[in-house]
């Protein structure tokens, strides 16, 4: 997606069209909240009973790392949207030392937590990972585009997936795929 929307954002940027740039921001933005909120809520109601289905009951352990690692994805898609905007805004060399420390950071605490915590440390330290990523990225593209993301938009999927948690949570016990389509049918 990001890959599609850079020559857009780079012909923005370059052609000094800045509100057209920043209108774009918001609008991708927009867009990944409305579809990493609800999985990273809806992640949390039925993350064990999805990996159960998927998987067998042997991995059920699986599902609680789920709801941890499936918080990256906010790092993730931002750490996409941002890092895309970086070159947009041909910020790639700068970039260079945030990457490198989150590497510094990150490297070390895998090699310190996964012995120590197992999958778990693992599944921690993937979501500082992505979410440092996701920092580093949006403050080199905020300190040089001045562009902020809509919150609105953000707030209402918010809103939106605790009611969608919520009754998935009132929901007699059903196999995961019609609580799943439930989950998605409220969210919309």
């Amino acid at each position: 997606f990001m890959g599609l929307l850079l020559p857009s954002m780079v012909k923005a940027w370059t052609g000094n069209k800045i509100e057209l740039f920043r209108k774009r921001v918001k609008q991708t933005f927009d867009v990944f909240m409305i579809v990493i909120i609800p999985i990273i809520i809806g992640a949390q109601a039925i993350g064990v009973d999805l990996i159960t289905f998927v998987a067998g009951g042997e991995y059920d352990a699986s599902g609680d790392v789920l709801k941890i690692l499936v918080l990256a994805l906010v790092g993730v898609f931002l750490g996409g949207l941002f890092g895309h905007l970086v070159v947009a805004i041909n910020k790639q060399r700068q970039m260079i030392w945030g990457y490198l420390l989150v590497a510094l950071i990150t490297i070390p605490g895998y090699i310190y937590f996964i012995p120590i915590h197992g999958m778990w440390g693992a599944a921690w330290m993937t979501v500082l990972s992505e979410s440092l990523i996701a920092l580093f990225t949006f403050i080199m593209v905020y300190k040089n585009a001045k562009t902020l993301p809509g919150i609105m938009t953000f707030l209402k999927a918010v809103a939106s997936a605790i009611v969608m948690f919520y009754v998935i949570g009132l929901l007699p016990e059903s196999h995961v795929l019609v609580v799943l389509s439930i989950g998605i049918i409220v969210y919309v």
